[in-house]
């Protein structure tokens, strides 16, 4: 019969006459810490043991209290299970002492809550010339994440989550709240996946794809979890995985790749999960892909512009709104008089095919001086317009109209062209000389709010080879001056003066200088 002696523990075994040490005493304490910590491991599940309770008499507060209580951690490569103990309430400011700052008005946030153990040295003593330390310090240590866990598996225990609103503490949430006691720890993993099953939900004919969905993947065993991730069934190719392999815990991104199809069609696949390790592999999630009819969204405009109620013809008209881009084949009307918008330069929306913006006074050239005879879509919720030629005076009707159907109508007025102004500027160059970026005074009559001013002409109003540049500027309350900063890439030339109703070109020359 064979027998064979294996060292485990060492424990201290005193003599008399024996001579004592720190590392005799230390090991001592050590031998009896190490063996309840290793029964610790071998008896219990880590986890909350009693207490470690959120108060629900703080709910409504931002005040968050957590009750005394004990928990254990699992230190796997070191074989034992720590006591984590804390011994009073622990009460904290969630904004101003745990730094988290609470949602908007209709949002919420949760706040994960953890505790772990930590130990520091204390009771630092200097004695018969010898430094050191007489005790260790047992922490317990409270730690917080926004939205996900980020603490170390079996180790930050899991105590709840905390859903704040924007009041303060809404609820609590305590179904990952880990529990420990007596029972046996298993090392072989357990595959769980949330969600089961996933619904993807388009419109036929969508121009975009719809976003992602996560999956989680957790292992609720014991050991390592690694594995790997696969796409099957009839319509695998419409779906895609990021990433299809790793360790859990792991965040996978669902996505639909392919969204083609009519309305009432449905495409199915699912995810295969497998880890030759775990004792439930494989697991699967079903996919579904569902395409519904698209809706018809018509056009509503809430307001125009508080500034563009009234006007002469010429005079913007800026509408307030929603579905202006959803909306397909989208009109302008003003008084029954439709604006077109079908502009050299333009999209089949009238907004600008380049980055370059005619509307806008610093990107005005000559190829799109008559800009403002035209619409454009700014936004889903934004149009400018401009009053058209021939439109009665008074009150007229705004209505965008479109594919689904036209939006209700609201009020502009449409007011008498005012007088034409005209550019009255001396000899003395120095009135009408200014540098790139510099002010430049034009004298004249009959100038209003909302002109403005133009650059590189030539004497018979044809524009410069430059191109032309386009500032707004500001009227004098008599209407007598313009004010206008001379912009980039003006050169000396004549130049206009236009507003609703009207253009007129300079009597002389403007001078650029240095």
């Amino acid at each position: 019969m064979a027998e064979i002696k294996i060292d485990a523990y060492k424990r201290v075994n005193h003599f008399q006459g024996q001579f004592l040490n720190k590392e005799d005493f230390n090991e001592a304490h050590e031998y009896h810490y190490t063996i309840r910590q290793r029964m610790n491991y071998a008896i219990y599940k880590y986890g909350v043991l009693d207490g470690l309770e959120f108060d629900d008499a703080n709910i409504g507060t931002k005040i968050i209290k957590i009750k005394p209580g004990m928990a254990l951690d699992r230190d796997e490569t070191n074989i034992r299970s720590r006591e984590i103990i804390l011994l009073s309430d622990f009460e904290k400011d969630i904004e101003t002492e745990l730094g988290h700052s609470l949602p908007g008005v209709g949002d919420t946030k949760e706040i994960y809550f953890t505790i772990c153990y930590d130990q520091i040295e204390d009771g630092e003593e200097d004695v018969a010339g010898f430094h050191g330390f007489s005790r260790l310090k047992e922490l317990a240590v409270i730690k917080t994440s926004e939205g996900s866990y980020t603490g170390t598996p079996m180790m930050d225990i899991i105590l709840g989550k905390v859903i704040l609103d924007e009041t303060g503490i809404q609820s609590y949430d305590l179904t990952e709240r880990e529990i420990g006691g007596i029972g046996t720890v298993s090392t072989i993993p357990v595959v769980s996946l949330i969600p089961t099953g996933m619904t993807f939900t388009v419109e036929e004919s969508a121009p975009d794809l719809p976003d992602p969905k996560n999956l989680i993947l957790e292992n609720t065993g014991g050991g390592t979890l690694n594995w790997t991730a696969t796409l099957e069934g009839p319509d695998a190719g419409r779906f895609s995985l990021s990433p299809s392999n790793g360790t859990a815990p792991s965040t996978i991104a669902v996505s639909v790749v392919d969204i083609s199809g009519s309305a009432g069609d449905e495409y199915n696949a699912s995810i295969r999960v497998e880890c030759t390790e775990a004792s439930n592999s494989p697991q699967t999630v079903d996919l579904t892909l569902s395409i519904t009819e698209s809706v018809v969204v018509a056009p509503i405009i809430t307001n125009l512009d508080s500034t563009t109620t009234s006007g002469p013809v010429g005079a913007p008209v800026i509408i307030h709104g929603h579905n202006f881009e959803i909306a397909t084949n989208v009109g302008v009307t003003i008084g029954g008089i439709s604006i077109p918008f079908n502009a050299t330069g333009h999209d089949y929306k009238g907004r600008p095919d380049t980055d370059s913006d005619p509307l806008l006074p610093e990107h005005m050239d000559s190829a799109n001086l008559d800009q403002e005879k035209y619409f454009r879509i700014v936004s889903d919720t934004l149009i400018e317009a401009t009053a058209p030629d021939g439109v009665s005076l008074g009150a007229v009707d705004v209505i965008v109209t479109s594919t689904e159907g036209d939006s209700n109508a609201v009020s502009f007025t449409v007011v008498p062209t005012p007088s034409t102004p005209t550019i009255t500027w001396p000899l003395d160059l120095s009135r009408r000389s200014a540098p790139i970026g510099g002010e430049l005074i034009i004298d004249g009559t009959n100038f209003v709010d909302r002109a403005f001013v133009l650059f590189n002409f030539n004497s018979d109003g044809t524009p410069k080879a430059a191109g032309v540049k386009k500032v707004e500027g500001t009227s004098s309350a008599d209407g007598l001056t313009i004010s206008v900063v001379v912009p980039a890439l003006a050169i000396t030339g004549r130049i206009k003066v236009r507003a609703a109703g009207y253009e007129v070109l300079s009597n002389r020359d403007f001078r650029k200088t240095l």
